[in-house]
Order: structure tokens, then sequence, then C-alpha cells
């Protein structure tokens, strides 16, 4: 490659937002290669392959740049819009017309060559709004993102029990959880001093054919998983509902096989029974609340159209004919029994789902929900919002300590330049979808934010490119939605990440995220959680507590081939550290006593110390209180391991009845309010 193609080539790239650089998880500047600067560009929809390409590119991007009168978006922090930077354009006057139909206007004045600036006369409601830029032959309008500056913060001394949905047993489950034991657990826990119950995502999954189970893969992130719907509650929803006989999930049992959920069997099982709900509810006059639900959910016929192309067909849209692959199905969702049973689950899993989110919230209690990172490639989202996505290129991560070639998280990104120029309309509506039910929302991999890794089509995952993202529009957005629903942000931001993105989080009052297992050195310190943040022991991404303490998760990987006997040892002895950094931490501060403390022992130490710390919300993960080994997921690593599929050893009435999980949510309780106390008093 020569130096001119190297030159305009690195410009085209910074013009796109591609990072022609990154620092590595080892601290090393790392340069990115030049195949994935031109895939990275070319998923962008920017036409480049040579020397001459990247020059022209680089000219039309200059060009479109220069006719912009006015970015797609602006943020108004505060309402406060100020100094937004328009093009100069004769006689060029300004306005903000309101979300809720009233205008302010824009006083626009002279700011230097060829550019003006437009100031609000007054401050602008929270909300999305439009910036009109008017003059004699042209118009250009902006939204704009009037959003306070900080998001409400989680109230001092909260704490939240956390459980995956899917592996909940009680005497009504059938093989897999259900909003009713999400229900239950919700009261269970606030009983017991929980301000919010977490869980993994609950959105829409491919359960039959395409297969992925995982919840960070989901099939949308606008629609929800029918497999949790209670049938033997369907009733409450749907009155005229009766379960035809014999058709419910088969039992729990408590042997053989019970200790993985089958999604299979309880996606079959879940469809032939609501399949004959459903036909019989076409048949009488839908009831008030159904028409609500289509009215409020103007995309859910479009879903249901598309659900019953997928079980026509049994692949993934891109192998479908050109017509239905672009977009264009025929008929009515409801002319089809396939369309009215998703029509008809969409419906009763948002109604079992509110009733458990909307009661907690004015209990004054919540559910803490997780908005994935991305959604699968086959989904309906990426399907009817394609535009909003890059689909030649793929979400990941560059090699690290662990993962020496790169990761390949195997779904698209959302397109940087799309959304904005959209509004952001799509992320806002899966955003302000979990949210409806939700009283704290964790952002998976906050960082993404700011900037992704990206693998273009026929790149290693090693040659990606960072492609930044416009992170203000991003917390601007989120502070919104935050606000309207009265709810708390989170943000994952655990691993190597840059300083600015914990600032930016700070700053907008998102909570960062602690675990114990990194607060921890092998030096021998062990820190406490940062004030604000959420202070867990683990996450669904680590070894849960015991298996951490004990070194299993080393010995699996090792057994695995996914370290050398070399790395194993080394990794056993920073273990080691790590361990005696934690205990002479906890009996520093007086939570421990003995010379040789077992892990039950120390795990109520643990809990004690994140309860008693200043984070905003202390995470407790029930499977660790009764010393799970099992992980609920190992990351990289794909059909060889049962991801995503555990269930919980415990039942709800088990949980109620035993001594040591009540101990311990007891002693964690006391510290919390400890805490709340402290705070009022201050």
């Amino acid at each position: 490659m020569s130096q001119r193609l190297s030159r305009s080539l690195l410009e085209l790239a910074r013009a796109f937002g591609v990072q022609p650089s990154y620092t590595d998880a080892s601290g090393r500047r790392i340069v990115t290669p030049a195949d994935g600067l031109i895939g990275a560009l070319r998923a962008l929809g920017v036409d480049v392959e040579g020397p001459r390409d990247a020059e022209l590119a680089l000219r039309a991007r200059r060009a479109e740049l220069d006719r912009r009168i006015v970015e797609p978006v602006v943020v108004a922090w505060d309402g406060r819009l100020r100094d937004v930077e328009i093009r100069a354009v004769h006689g060029a006057k300004a306005r903000v017309e309101l979300d809720d139909g009233g205008r302010v206007d824009v006083g626009v004045s002279p700011s230097g060559e060829r550019r003006l600036t437009g100031t609000a006369r007054g401050r602008l409601p929270a909300g999305y709004h439009a910036l009109v830029v008017e003059s004699r032959s042209r118009r250009s309008t902006a939204t704009v993102f009037s959003a306070p500056t900080r998001a409400p913060a989680v109230p001092p001394g909260s704490w939240a029990l956390f459980a995956p949905l899917y592996g909940l047993r009680s005497v009504r489950a059938r093989g897999i959880g259900s909003f009713t034991e999400l229900r239950d657990l919700d009261r269970w826990a606030g009983e017991r001093g929980a301000r919010m119950l977490g869980t993994l995502p609950l959105l829409s999954a491919f359960l039959d054919e395409p297969f992925e189970p995982s919840p960070y893969s989901p099939a949308s992130r606008l629609f929800w998983n029918e497999v949790f719907v209670d049938i033997d509650r369907v009733a409450k929803v749907d009155p005229g509902a009766r379960p035809p006989s014999g058709s419910r999930r088969p039992a729990d049992s408590r042997h053989g096989g019970d200790d993985l959920v089958d999604y299979r069997a309880a996606a079959a099982a879940t469809r032939s029974a609501l399949e004959a709900l459903a036909e019989r509810f076409f048949e009488r006059r839908r009831p008030d609340a159904y028409r609500r639900f289509v009215a409020e959910s103007p995309e859910v016929r479009d879903y249901a159209r598309f659900r019953t192309e997928v079980d026509r067909r049994r692949v993934w849209w891109g192998a479908w004919p050109p017509a239905a692959r672009d977009g264009r199905l025929r008929g009515a969702a409801e002319a089809d029994p396939a369309g009215r049973y998703h029509l008809y689950v969409q419906w009763l899993a948002r109604e079992q789902l509110a009733e458990v989110g909307l009661r907690a919230k004015a209990e004054g209690r919540g559910l803490f929900l997780d908005l994935p990172l991305g959604v699968n490639g086959a989904s309906y989202d990426v399907w009817r919002h394609r535009s909003a996505f890059a689909i030649e290129s793929s979400a990941g991560a560059p090699p690290d300590l662990f993962f020496s070639g790169g990761q390949d998280w195997g779904f698209p990104p959302l397109h940087p330049e799309r959304i904005r120029e959209d509004g952001y309309a799509y992320p806002r509506a899966a955003i302000a979808n979990l949210l409806r039910y939700a009283s704290a929302l964790r952002i998976d991999h906050v960082m993404g934010l700011h900037r992704l890794f990206w693998i273009p089509r026929g790149v290693e995952p090693r040659h990606g490119a960072y492609v930044s993202y416009r992170a203000e529009e991003w917390y601007a957005l989120l502070s919104i939605e935050a606000h309207r629903a009265g709810a708390a942000i989170v943000g994952e931001d655990l691993g190597t990440v840059p300083g600015y993105v914990r600032r930016a989080m700070r700053r907008h009052r998102f909570h960062t995220s602690s675990v114990l297992q990194f607060e921890a050195e092998p030096s021998g310190e062990l820190r406490d959680p940062p004030p604000g943040s959420a202070a867990s022991l683990g996450t669904h991404d680590l070894p849960s507590w015991a298996a951490f303490w004990s070194g299993q998760d080393i010995q699996m990987f090792g057994a695995m081939g996914l370290l050398d006997p070399r790395d194993a040892g080394w990794r056993t002895e920073q273990r080691e550290r790590i361990r005696e950094a934690i205990v002479e931490g906890l009996r520093a501060r007086g939570l421990l006593a003995g010379r040789r403390p077992d892990a039950a022992t120390v795990l109520e130490a643990a809990l004690r110390f994140l309860g008693r710390s200043e984070a905003a919300l202390a995470i407790v993960a029930l499977e660790d209180l009764w010393l799970e080994e099992r992980p609920q997921n190992v990351p990289g690593t794909g059909s060889e391991r049962p991801n995503w599929r555990g269930r919980l050893r415990l039942s709800l009435d088990e949980l109620a009845a035993d001594e040591r999980v009540n101990r311990l949510i007891d002693a964690i309780a006391a510290e919390r309010a400890a805490v709340a106390r402290r705070a009022e008093a201050a």
C-alpha cells in the first residue's frame, strides 16, 4: 500500500468515524489494518476499494457535510438549546416545534465564515422536538433531544436480587420459569427488603427454526418471549380462555434431566396450548385491553406477519425470495392462524409482564432489566429496520489476553449515521419497550455508546476496526427515557474501558459496575466498590462465587482446551493471591475472623462488604447463596456448553424455607437498611 493511499484512506476513515488505531488490553497501540479500515468503510456504505476511490470518496464526504444545513440530531441539555451550528443560508430562520404541538423561536446570528448559530429563546421541555431551519429556497429539520443532564438515581441503600427467569422453579413451573414465578419472586424479595429484582433479557427469541436461545441474541428487542407466558393464568388476561385439557406443559420433576431447560420442548408445549386459545380468541369480540395493546404497539401486526413467514419457511429472512426478503409480505396477520397466534401471545406476554413490573413500581420496587448490545441478524428488527444496521459487518472485540484472535459476536452493529438521520427511532423504541416495566436498566457493553469494534464481512476478527458513535446523543436519549420511566441506568463497564467513558457516565449519573472478583488485586489490595456503583460478586458471564473461590472455572477451561497447562498454572497462582487479598481485606474491615475460613463464611462476609459499601445498588445472585458452582454462561463457548439453560437448585417454596438463604438475605438487607438510614440522616 502506497503512502498516498495510507494518507487518503486514513483521512477518509476519520471522516466517517472509523478509528485508525486503538489501545489494546495490554496498553499497546494497535494500528488498524487496511482491510479493517476499508471493510468498515464499505459496511458504512462508502464505495472504496483503492487509492483513487478513497480520494473521491473523501471529496464526496466533505461535499456532503458542506451541504448539510444542520446536524441530524442536536442535544439541549436541561432544555438549553445554545449555539447550534447552522450553515449560512440567505435569510435563514429557525424554530423548535415541540412534541406537544407548541413552538419555541430560535434566534439566528452570524458566528463565522459561512456559519450561523441558533439559540432557543427559553428552555425546552424534556422530550424529542424538531428544529426547523428555513430560508427562501431551503428547509432542513433536525431532531432535538432535550434531556436532563443526569439520569435518576437509585435510592440510597438499595439492593437487588438476581435470577434468570428461565431457571425459576415452583409447583406451577413446567420445565421453565414463567412471568408468574417472576411475580412471586419479586414479592418475596420485596418482603425481605429488596428494592429490585434483576433478571436476564426477556425478549423475543427463536426457539424453533432458526434456533437461538441466548437472551443476548434476541429475535427482537421490541417484543417479548412468549415461552414465559403462564398458561394456567391466561384466563386472568383473557377471561374467555379455557386451556384445553392435556395441552399444558408437563409438570416439573425433581428427578432426572430437569436441571436444564429444554427450550424446544417448552416452546412447543406453550404453542400447542396457546394456538388453540388464539383461535377461540379471534372468533370472539376482542376485549378493550387487546384493542389498546394493538393501538399502543403499531408494529405488532408487522412482527406477527414476520414470525408467520419464519414459521412457514423455517430459515432466516436472508434466504427468502426477494420480495419477502425486502420486507414485502402479503396478507394481514389476522388472516393466518400463525399470525393470530403471534398477535395473541404478544398480548398475553405484555399483560403478564406488566402485572409484575407495574405492580412493583406502584409498591416502590421494580424490575432491573437488561438491554442487550445487539440483536440476532435473522431478527425482525434487522429485517424491518434494516437501514438502522450495518449488515455487512458484525460487532465483536479485538484480541485480548484470553481471546488472542479477537471475538466475533455475530450480530450486526447499528449504523451510526443512519440512526441519526432517523432521529434514533428504532433505538428509542427498543429502550422505551424495556423501561415501560423496569425501574432500572442495565446497558450491556456501555462502551458501545462511544465506539464499537466492527468486524467487516470477510475480515478476520483480529483485523477489525473501532467505529465511533455520537455518545452525547445516546446519553441524552437514555436520560429522556429514564426520566419518563422514573428509572435508573446502570452501565456494564467492566474490563478495559477508556477513562472518558467512565467520566461521561459520572457526568450523566449512569451507575458504573463493580464486581468483587475484579476489585481484589494479586498484590493484596481489596478495593471498596466505588460510590454510586452497582456492586456484585460476579455477573452472568463470570464464574459463580463458589466456582471462583474453588478455581473450578480454571479447571473447566483447562479441560476444554481453552487454557494450556502453563496458563492454567499461572491463573491458579493468581487466583490464590486474589483469594488471599479478599480474605485479608475482609478481615481488616472486621468482617471475617479465623485463619482459614471456608467458602460459606467468606461468602457471608463478602455480601456484608457489598451491603455496607457506598455502592448505589448491591446485587445478590440467588444461586450464590447456596454456593452453586455451575455457571449460567461461559463466554466463547457454544453447543459444547449448556449455556443459558441452568435451572435453579431450589424452588421458590424451598427458598422461603431455606435457613441459610434467609440468613444471608437478612444480613445484606440489614446492611443496606443501615446505609439508607445514614444517607437519610446526612
